[in-house]
Parts: C-alpha cells; structure tokens; sequence
C-alpha cells in the first residue's frame, strides 16, 4: 500500500489481437488482464503462447496453459513483489504438467506443447518469464529491446561457437525450438530480462522488477508477428515499425495495426500481440494543481489573524465572506486553478475562440472593485492592514484592467487546437453526424484543414522555448499523434470524392470519434502544465 507522499501508480493501459494467418488452425492462445492475488498483489499479467504442432493439438496445450497459468497466479497467496518471480516459474511448470498428463490420457495429444512468454507488471515494476521463442520488446526512447531470448536451435548453436548467426539462420532446424512447455518432465523457465543483449541468462534474472519509465512500451507477441520472411526480405514486422505503430497509436490500435502488418506481409504463421502502455504518476500529475491551492489558503490564514489580532469581528467577517473574490489575494496563483477545471472540458468559455460568451474567470467579471472592499466604510488602519496582506505578490495592482490571467502562448495554442478537435470537429459534427447519420461535408472539411493548420504551427511554436521548459516526452508523443492522419483519411477522402458523393459511414465517424478521443486527452497535461504563465 503507497506511504504517504509516495507515488500511486496505475495499472497499464491495455490492447491486444490476434489472427489466424496463414495456418488452417488458430494454435495461437493469449490473455492479458489484471489478476488480483489471494496474498493481495494486484498484478498485471500478460501471456502469449503459441501452440507446436497442428495435428498435435498445440492449440490444446497453449489453452491448457493460459488457464493453469493464471489459475496458479491468481490462486497464489505470496504478498511481497520480490516473490513473484519465484511464482511465474512455479506458474508455468504447473502449466508443464498439466499439459505432459494431458497427453498421457490421449495418445493423439501425445508431442502436443506451447511455447510461453508470461509478463507481469506490479506498480511499475516488471517481472518476465519465458520458455520458446515467443518474445517480449521493451519500446524505450526510441528503441525497441528484446528482452526474452529465443530457445531455439539456431540460437543454441550461435550461443555455443558452433555456427556463426548467418549460417544457423539458413539452416533446416534453425527454429526448432529446445525448450517448451510438454517438451520434457522437467521445465527450465528462463527469468532473465535481457537488457544488455544476449547475455548470461544468471545476470539477466537480476533485472526481475525493474522499474519501468512513465512512456513505456511493451509487446508481448508470437513468433508470426516477427520471424524471418522467406528469401531474405527481411522480417513480418521489422523492429523499425514496431517503434513506430507502438508509439504512435494507443495500445489496442497499436496490437491491430501490428497484426495487420504482418499480414500483408503474408505471414505463414498465426499472429497474436499484447500491447501495455506504462501510465504516469497520480501524485506528479496533480502536485502542479494543489501547491497554488496552499499558497492561496496560507495567505487567507494570515488575514484571518491578522483581523482576529486587530480585534475587529466586521473586518474578520469581510475577509471570509464569500463574495471576497479569490484574485483579489494573489492574481497570479488563484486563478491557475479555476483555469485548470475549466480547460479540462475544453467548454466553449476556455478560448477567447467564442467571442460571443462572457469568460467565467472572476478577474473578468465587473464587480470585483466592489467586492474587494467590504459594503461599509472601514477604519483606515483596517485598509491599510487588508492591502498589505492581500497583494504582497501581485504585478498588476488593478485586476480589474484584465479579462483574464495571462497564459502561456504555448499554452493558448494547445486550448485553441483542442477546441478545433472537441467542440468545432468532435462535439458539433461527429456527435450528430453519428445520431443522425448526416454530415455537412463542406463543414467537415473546412474544419479538418483548420486543424492540420493548427497542427503545423505548433512545432514553430515550441523551437521558440529551451528543451529545459518543455516536458518534451508528452509533447513528442502529442506531436507524433496530431501528425497521423490515417483515421482522418477515409473520412476525408469520401467528402471531398466529387465524382462518388458517398458519405462515411456510422463506422467511419464512430471510429474518427474514438480516435480523437484519445487524442484529445492528451492536451490536458500539457495544458495544465503552462497555464498560467509563469
């Protein structure tokens, strides 16, 4: 249970999917889901294995050892994270023996196994386990780290001195694999993370419980999704575009799109891909909204006892009256936080965009001359008092003279961009282009290019500030998102086809709706992190 001041963490978000490809029988089987242990561990568990041997019933076993697997997981009653490692192995050789005493029952199971690539994640910290030559990449920084070994043949003979990589990866029993569950009696379950390349399998295993970064990737997927293409052209998916489709989409866009990949490639083998995505903080996202929120309430303290040491009860009952309005005390801090709410909904009161709808920030209202001095006429001493405690902080002696607090410019274009995507393009034609099915094509259009215009002066905007001020990571990756186009193209391509005036479809639009959904969400830190102005 998090100490208090510590981080809380939140579980990964999630996607998976999977494709028979080009076998006549799915021996493919994943699972991915939160398991919460008998001890108390919440634990995310990832699984993939890939069934060996069609007329050997792989798939069976591959079944069999997914609901072992995550039986003796969630049957398990250790209660410290250093134990788990001990439980993935113990986990996959009851799955070992379940599927061994499955084929002693039926001689057509007999030779029947799986491979086994078994991802945990428990507040940040990632734990594997592995047996074939299903695999697990780590998308970091712009690389993706393979941190399971491949137990095959070719490799055993690579790791040995015996072949040199290009002559075992031609040869005949290059993927033939030398451990798998139903393979023998006893399993060795490989719990090394492998970070540093193909090293030791004892150094790798100090890696278990490594604490992940907010940002993170994680794949866990099937050999079909990665293996060699015939006549050397190079792999299904190549590592490049596993970077790429990782950090560019959400976790279950990003499974399909792998899964695709490979099959356009013409992948021989079934295709299955789990995608995790490590969520930031609780606590770091939200420490900007309540230090300014402590400023505000120590400086009304001060004022409280000040008027209490005066000995003035109308003064004390004038500083905590509600018509006392927050700027009037720190201009410069108070309103960030009115500013956050607001910009969380990206209303149309968030942007000067609405001309025509009165900003609700107090510092733009008329009457905040009259409630800043009490309805009677105080002593002198008691204004004089009330002044100096109330402004200590405050540039601009006259908040009356400004609308609203001053933003950061980079701050303002992210409110404007949003408010093209959720109220001009999501809220006022998705939404009842999707109840009605209509659309106003022209409208649409119109909208769509002032966004891509949006889009292409935002990098402008950001070379005008040090990397020192950015939080570049969110940015990268909102940059990289509003710069994907592809759920715009079908959309976009049907209003503006002429000659075939077909509308998108219900689909069409849902999907637009979802993915800008997602990508909407993702202005809101950034927002937060430069409003107000520093």
């Amino acid at each position: 249970m998090p100490q208090q001041g510590t981080q809380q963490h939140l579980n990964p978000v999630i996607g998976s999917h999977q494709h028979i490809g080009g076998r006549r029988n799915l021996e493919d089987r994943m699972q991915v889901r939160i398991v919460q242990t008998a001890g108390g561990l919440q634990l995310t568990v990832a699984l993939v294995a890939d069934g060996i041997g069609g007329q050997n019933f792989g798939e069976v076993a591959a079944e069999l050892t997914i609901q072992t697997t995550f039986a003796a997981i969630q049957s398990a009653t250790i209660y410290q994270p250093e134990q788990i490692p001990q439980l993935l192995k113990s986990a996959l050789e009851e799955a070992n023996r379940v599927v061994i005493q499955a084929a002693r029952k039926d001689a057509q199971k007999q030779g029947m196994g799986t491979t086994a690539t078994l991802l945990v994640i428990h507040q940040n910290h990632l734990y594997l386990a592995n047996v074939g030559d299903s695999r697990a990449y780590l998308i970091r920084n712009n690389k993706a780290i393979q941190l399971t070994r491949d137990h095959t043949w070719a490799r055993e003979m690579v790791q040995q001195g015996k072949l040199s990589p290009q002559e075992a990866e031609v040869h005949p029993k290059a993927e033939e694999l030398v451990r798998s569950i139903g393979y023998e009696r006893t399993l060795s379950v490989d719990l090394g993370i492998y970070l540093n390349g193909d090293g030791t399998e004892n150094r790798a295993v100090r890696n278990q419980g490594m604490l992940l970064q907010p940002d993170d990737r994680l794949l866990v997927c099937s050999d079909g999704l990665i293996k060699q293409r015939l006549k050397g052209r190079g792999h299904f998916v190549e590592t490049g575009e596993i970077i790429q489709i990782c950090r560019k989409f959400a976790p279950q866009e990003a499974a399909k799109r792998l899964v695709e990949k490979a099959l356009k490639r013409n992948t021989d083998d079934n295709v299955s891909a789990i995608v995790l995505a490590v969520a930031a903080e609780k606590q770091k996202r939200r420490r900007g909204v309540w230090l300014p929120l402590l400023g505000v309430l120590a400086l009304l303290l001060i004022g409280v006892i000040g008027s209490i040491a005066l000995g003035d009860p109308l003064e004390l009952r004038g500083i905590l009256s509600a018509d006392l309005p927050v700027t009037t005390v720190t201009p410069t801090t108070a309103p960030a936080t009115a500013t956050s709410e607001t910009i969380a909904v990206a209303s149309p009161t968030d942007t000067p965009k609405p001309t025509d709808t009165p900003s609700p920030i107090p510092t733009g209202t008329p009457t905040v001359t009259e409630t800043a001095v009490p309805p009677t006429q105080p002593p002198p001493t008691r204004v004089a008092t009330t002044a100096v405690i109330a402004a200590p902080t405050t540039d601009n002696p006259t908040p009356t003279a400004t609308p609203s607090p001053t933003r950061h410019p980079i701050a303002q274009h992210l409110i404007d961009t949003k408010w093209v995507l959720k109220t001009e393009i999501q809220d006022n034609l998705l939404t009842p282009a999707i109840v009605s099915g209509e659309i106003n094509c022209a409208l649409f259009l119109s909208k769509y290019d002032t966004y891509v215009a949006k889009m292409d002066e935002l990098p402008e905007k950001l070379e005008a500030y040090s990397a020192d001020d950015l939080p570049t990571t969110e940015f990268d990756r909102l940059i990289e998102n509003m710069r994907s186009f592809e759920f715009f193209d079908v959309p976009v391509e049907r209003c503006r086809n002429a000659t075939e005036p077909t509308l998108p479809t219900d689909h069409d639009w849902g999907r637009l709706n979802e993915m800008l959904g997602s990508l909407i969400n993702e202005f809101d830190p950034l927002i937060n992190y430069f409003n107000p102005a520093n």
